[in-house]
């Protein structure tokens, strides 16, 4: 019997194991894609670059390198991953393979060492690095991790703003702020869109004693009215600055391809500055992370 004009069929039924299944396969795409934005955006970075010797590149090595500062985030993830410390140092060499190395033969020998990674200068430090520097400096003044959803009046205000994502945001929140506390707590967010999802906030905020919910109506102001409030916003238990730091920017490039602007993050001033003062005495007083 035909199917009667403009009515639909039933959809199917998706099992629990079904439901898993296209997790894991977005997670892959999301994954693929990242991968893919990130080669772009490094081989974007050399264009125009003119071609060095040797004794060129040693001198100018700790100068802006994209493609050095994802390595040394990789490292710095791997070894937390697998349970074990880094020290940051300010040495001016590709301490990557000399800390792989270290890595490898005190696995092998079942003996402990610190693999030392050395930091650029925070001048010519890439977006990743000063992040991790925000995250480790956020979480040293007890903020708090968040996920907002943004409404879709929002999303279409911040693609109208000629300054950027980040930067209408950024002013936005700050705004709400003020208004609901009278001051702007320390915080930074990063927006991730991932494979199949809307915009959406991941970052931390400090969160005075008695002022919890204040910031919440803020933030929600912030993100603006959507089908569901009470999933709206989420705030997250305290983990590893850096895990948590890597699981907001994992598709830091697919959203900046996506949304076509590099200006995906923000943080406040006070903020920014607690990082480069951390991030500054990392390096001088050669610092350990220690995984969590």
């Amino acid at each position: 019997m035909p199917r009667p004009v403009g009515v639909r069929p039933p959809m199917p039924k998706i099992t629990p194991g079904g439901v898993e299944l296209l997790r894991r396969a977005k997670r892959r795409a999301g994954r693929r894609a990242e991968v893919a934005y990130r080669r772009a955006a490094v081989e974007a970075s050399r264009i125009g670059k003119p071609r060095k010797s040797r004794s060129e590149k040693s001198r100018s090595y700790w100068r802006s390198d994209m493609a050095r500062d994802e390595r040394i985030v990789a490292f710095i993830k791997h070894l937390l991953r697998t349970g074990t410390p880094v020290r940051l140092t300010a040495l001016s060499l590709d301490t990557v393979r000399a800390g792989n190395i270290i890595h490898t033969e005190a696995k092998l020998s079942g003996r402990r060492a610190i693999p030392k990674i050395g930091l650029p200068h925070w001048d010519h430090a890439a977006a990743h690095l000063k992040m991790i520097a925000w995250g480790i400096a956020s979480w040293e003044l007890d903020a708090t991790p968040f996920t907002l959803k943004l409404s879709v009046s929002v999303i279409a205000a911040a693609d109208a703003d000629r300054r950027g994502h980040g930067r209408y945001l950024q002013d936005r929140i700050s705004r709400h702020l003020r208004h609901g506390l009278e001051f702007t707590p320390a915080y930074w967010f990063s927006i991730e869109m991932g494979v199949g999802d809307d915009p959406h906030l991941h970052g931390a905020i400090v969160r005075p004693r008695g002022k919890e919910d204040a910031i919440r109506r803020a933030l929600l102001g912030a993100g603006g009215s959507t089908v569901s409030p009470a999933r709206q916003l989420k705030f997250s238990k305290k983990l590893g600055a850096v895990g948590w730091m890597s699981y907001a920017t994992k598709w830091l490039y697919r959203t900046r391809a996506h949304m076509k602007d590099d200006n995906t993050c923000g943080a406040t001033h006070s903020l920014r500055v607690a990082a480069n003062e951390w991030y500054r005495a990392a390096r001088e007083r050669e610092q350990v992370i220690y995984p969590v």
